[in-house]
């Protein structure tokens, strides 16, 4: 995600890009993957001079959690909620993304569906680097029968 175009990246998530939303997502990424509690996104947005309250960095969290643009983790040591952007979001994931269907390719300049797409991708193990170009391939088959006969 390019970070300045953060509102409209938000937007088009389904998100307004209040002020909490495009701080905390901000400063997640000047964090530069380092995992952060939401006490450490308020010490830096009042470092920052932008006027948040603990409730409001936290309700921006859960949002972004829900929308699919930060991860989040409990520290075993200190029993504390931390988030961090996804892998592949500290490594610009506006990684090129083709749509395949019956031998056309279409490029697709979603970032939100890029992300999504790359942290599946990390969570099955595959790591993308600079120049690889992911092809989704759309096919349509027959549908399997709930008893999974394909009848």
């Amino acid at each position: 995600m390019n970070f300045a175009d953060t509102p409209q990246t938000l937007r088009e998530a389904g998100l307004r890009p209040t002020l909490g939303r495009t701080t905390v997502l901000n400063l997640m990424a000047q964090a530069g993957g380092v995992p952060q509690c939401c006490e450490d996104l308020y010490r830096s947005a009042m470092q920052a001079g932008h006027a948040l309250n603990v409730s409001s960095i936290a309700h921006a969290l859960a949002d972004l959690e829900r929308a699919g643009f930060i991860e989040r983790f409990t520290s075993k040591e200190e029993r504390r909620l931390y988030y961090r952007l996804p892998a592949r979001a500290t490594a610009d994931p506006s990684l090129p993304v083709v749509l395949e269907h019956h031998g056309h390719r279409t490029p697709l300049d979603d970032p939100l569906v890029a992300l999504r797409l790359a942290r599946w991708l990390a969570d099955q193990g595959e790591v993308l680097g600079e120049l690889d170009l992911l092809v989704v391939r759309i096919e349509r088959g027959p549908l399997a029968a709930p008893d999974g006969t394909g009848h």
